[in-house]
């Protein structure tokens, strides 16, 4: 999967103000019909970012043609992007030393999220509390089947059937979960 950002660079239309809007309105979107009506206003922004951005729909940049299974609404490949922040620093070593420092870089970058991990009290990480908090006042179609993280329409039904004995944490999806 390509990230959103790289798909936008390669164009050479990085920041043109409606459509740099308008192409992460499309990458945003969590069901096609929105992800369709964003690329209709790309098209009367200008036409050739139309027609080559039409063309990738099939690289999967988009929400609205992310797998459910996932359960991550990321449109950036942040593991590509953290590769290449570190290996910029370290690129003329010898390949040995190269690797070393890579490696070391994971290893404190997942000591530091396993320390953040074990002063958590509640049932769900703290960036799904967050999310969670966010889709008191706004939601998507489709979010949560990409996310994994309840959005207002799914909070609110289950407030009205089982007030306080089911709560929407309970239903997030297993990869926001503390122990894992």
């Amino acid at each position: 999967m390509c990230g959103a950002r790289h798909i936008f660079a390669q164009k050479k239309y990085t920041h043109m103000g409606p459509l740099h809007k308008t192409f992460w309105k499309c990458a945003r979107a969590y069901n096609e019909t929105v992800f369709w009506r964003q690329l209709e206003k790309m098209k009367n922004i200008k036409l050739e970012a139309y027609k080559e951005v039409k063309r990738t729909t099939d690289s999967h940049w988009s929400r609205a043609f992310f797998s459910d299974t996932t359960k991550s609404a990321a449109v950036e490949n942040n593991i590509s992007e953290s590769y290449n922040a570190v290996s910029k620093d370290v690129r003329k070593m010898p390949i040995v030393a190269f690797l070393e420092a890579i490696r070391r870089h994971i290893m404190a970058s997942n000591l530091l999220k396993i320390k953040e991990m074990e002063i958590v009290t509640s049932l769900v990480t703290p960036k799904a509390l967050a999310i969670m908090k966010k889709h008191n006042t706004s939601c998507t179609y489709m979010e949560y089947e990409v996310s994994g993280i309840p959005c207002f329409h799914i909070m609110s039904a289950m407030w009205t059937e089982y007030k306080e004995t089911k709560l929407p944490k309970t239903v997030i999806s297993d990869w926001y979960s503390v122990e894992k």
